[in-house]
């Protein structure tokens, strides 16, 4: 009788500690490498912490990825607020404001607005943080609004041109709101105030026309016989039956409350006429610094 063949099966081998041990050594060697350059921050232990957590497996361990805000804290002792983060952005501190940007502080974007319109704190800030840390949080400080409900400084077009005139902080603004199309806002609120300033122009057209008239009505020498006779001061303008016409009441009034004595006749008509039909200022100053902002925002 012959005996089956029986085929051996090999037995498998145990799975070496050998290599997992190793690693342990290497990673807890590692840890107490980056604890002891973490005390004595010195450049040597800068480029083994920059080697450690980008060439080993260290790379991503929470030991090479601090918690931004937990740093500012322990490291810097700065609390995580808005006001923190905005008092390091004026004062040009780098760090503490790339901790704050990294641990996801948002953009307000009328304390960007007072940053950007005083060019000496615009110039120590670090606006390249900005732009570099939080392209995405521009969508309320870019957005060009021209709402007349919404007049603030802060949200409207016209707040670009108290950038232009600062080149550090146009440059910001022109990155920082690459999507948007400020140039353009800028044009409309241009041509806007262009036509406002042409509006007070025609008005008072028309108003140096009625200062005119009242002062051809009023400077007739038979008007200034009855209204300021030689020798009665302030003449006629005391005798009611004297005043022809509301217009001569309302000189009288006028020029018994403005003038003492009696004055030259023509200068007091042509005084009374330019108070009563008023000349509305043309302010252009808004005007000239929206042109300048189009320039500096199309280039």
């Amino acid at each position: 009788m012959r005996r089956a063949a029986h085929s051996a099966t090999p037995v498998a081998e145990a799975p070496s500690l050998v290599p997992r041990v190793w690693w342990v050594g290497v990673l807890l060697g590692l840890c107490a490498v980056l604890a002891v350059a973490a005390i004595k921050g010195t450049r040597l232990g800068q480029e083994v912490v920059a080697f450690v957590c980008h060439e080993t497996p260290m790379a991503s361990s929470p030991l090479c990825n601090p918690d931004p805000r937990q740093e500012l804290i322990d490291k810097m002792g700065i609390s995580w607020s808005e006001d923190n983060f905005w008092a390091a952005v004026r004062r040009g501190d780098e760090r503490a404001t790339e901790l704050f940007l990294k641990g996801g502080m948002t953009i307000n974007s009328v304390r960007l607005h007072e940053v950007l319109i005083h060019p000496q704190v615009s110039m120590k800030s670090p606006l390249h943080l900005i732009e570099q840390l939080a392209p995405n949080r521009n969508t309320e400080f870019c957005a060009p609004v021209d709402d007349a409900t919404t007049p603030s400084a802060h949200d409207t077009p016209s707040r670009f041109a108290a950038y232009a005139d600062n080149e550090r902080a146009s440059h910001f603004v022109r990155r920082f709101c690459a999507g948007y199309d400020i140039a353009g806002a800028l044009r409309l609120r241009y041509q806007a105030e262009i036509d406002h300033i042409k509006s007070i122009e025609a008005r008072n057209s028309a108003t140096l026309e009625r200062q005119e008239s009242c002062t051809k009505a009023l400077s007739s020498s038979e008007i200034a016989n009855r209204l300021a006779p030689k020798d009665v001061p302030y003449g006629g303008c005391y005798q009611p039956k004297d005043i022809k016409s509301e217009l001569e009441q309302e000189f009288c009034q006028w020029r018994l409350d403005n003038v003492s004595g009696a004055s030259q006749w023509h200068r007091t008509v042509r005084r009374f006429c330019s108070t009563r039909h008023r000349l509305a200022t043309a302010d252009t100053t808004m005007r000239d610094r929206l042109g300048r902002a189009v320039l500096a925002f199309s280039k």
